[in-house]
């Protein structure tokens, strides 16, 4: 796979001070934490009673209408919003591992990088980031933020959408995903990083529908080309991420797509090759 010129950029950018990591879902794995499809298929399994309904949602689920889900589940388990998004801080709280042996984060944390926004409702990445700036919950409506400049910042944590230890902030539902991403805030943010930033997407997957969401609706921002990282990608897949969203995939290869540690051994390499002082690549 010819990867040598997309690596070649992407070092550029971040020896430039112009990169930033978008952590997914699946950095959190090796922590046993699920994924969205696992996720809503457990506050199914929970909150629906109906075996019809449940079925029908499971539905939707395999199909990847996620957010068609998560909207039956509440309609159908007669709870509100904040039911909703404490049930999902006290199912991920539940599967989360204490300890575990292996993951980027420690990696990615080590980078010289202005932010690192993440979607994850953990708060993995900000547990090895060492800065002076504090995390940013974007979606909790308390939290004021500054202007935003790269110029003095190193390594601030922003949460997308919310954290577990703080349910309220949990974004979930399509309403609510609207909602926090027309907020001033977040306008704010993707304004600022547009003037010369790309994003390097990491632990999502190719059929990622949140992709497709932020560049959608950020399509009048975006201008920059930006990179993500991907196991065994045909040929189709990035080609399809460079004509619809502006995006060099960045392949890595895995012999077992559900094996974490191929993931992080392979990701590894990457972010080793972006830390190192030579331009070679032995990967």
């Amino acid at each position: 796979m010819n990867i040598i010129h997309s690596l070649r950029e992407l070092k550029k950018i971040y020896t430039q001070n112009k990169l930033i990591p978008f952590l997914g879902a699946g950095l959190s794995k090796p922590h046993k934490l699920p994924d969205w499809p696992i996720l809503l298929q457990l506050l199914n399994e929970e909150l629906i009673d109906d075996i019809k309904i449940r079925d029908l949602i499971t539905l939707d689920i395999n199909q990847k209408e996620y957010w068609n889900a998560i909207e039956s589940i509440k309609t159908y388990s007669f709870k509100d919003d904040f039911y909703i998004q404490s049930k999902t801080a006290e199912i991920m709280l539940k599967l989360k591992e204490k300890i575990v042996a292996d993951d980027n984060y420690r990696d990615l944390a080590k980078l010289r990088v202005p932010f690192f926004l993440t979607t994850n409702y953990d708060n993995n990445i900000s547990s090895y980031v060492r800065t002076e700036y504090p995390s940013i919950i974007l979606s909790d409506a308390g939290v004021s933020t500054q202007s935003w400049s790269s110029s003095n910042i190193l390594r601030q944590v922003v949460h997308l959408h919310g954290t577990f230890s703080n349910p309220y902030t949990i974004v979930l539902t399509k309403k609510k995903y609207d909602e926090v991403y027309e907020n001033e805030k977040y306008t704010n943010l993707f304004t600022f990083l547009r003037s010369g930033f790309s994003f390097l997407f990491v632990g999502f997957s190719y059929s990622d529908k949140y992709i497709e969401f932020l560049m959608n609706k950020n399509k009048g921002i975006f201008n920059d080309y930006h990179y993500i990282l991907l196991a065994n990608p045909t040929d189709e897949i990035k080609k399809n991420f460079m004509e619809k969203y502006r995006i060099h995939v960045i392949p890595y290869e895995v012999k077992n797509i559900s094996d974490s540690n191929e993931h992080i051994l392979a990701i590894r390499e990457v972010i080793s090759f972006l830390e190192s002082d030579s331009d070679k690549i032995n990967f």
